[in-house]
């Protein structure tokens, strides 16, 4: 009689390795800058000159006004003479008339 003997082994291994590896990098970067800057300047400059200049000259008025007289009185001088004159002569000649007769 002969004896067999039979081993059977069997070995199953299963390895399974997963390896997941999600990275989410979110970066939001939101810079407003607002600058807003108003210069307003009103300069306003008035000047106002007002010059009044009066002058009175009263010595030429009298002045002209003796001018004026004393030329008044060299024409009333002048015709006084000149009447003067012109009855001198009438009379030189009545006299001459009167005498040749």
């Amino acid at each position: 009689m002969s004896e067999s003997i039979t081993t059977t082994t069997t070995t199953t291994t299963t390895t399974t390795t997963t390896t997941t590896t999600t990275t989410t990098t979110t970066t939001t970067t939101t810079t407003t800058t607002t600058t807003t800057t108003t210069t307003t300047t009103t300069t306003t400059t008035t000047t106002t000159t007002t010059t009044t200049t009066t002058t009175t000259t009263t010595t030429n008025n009298n002045n002209n006004n003796n001018n004026n007289n004393n030329n008044n009185n060299n024409n009333n001088n002048n015709n006084n003479n000149s009447n003067d004159n012109i009855h001198t002569f009438v009379n030189n000649k009545m006299s001459s008339i009167s005498n040749s007769e």
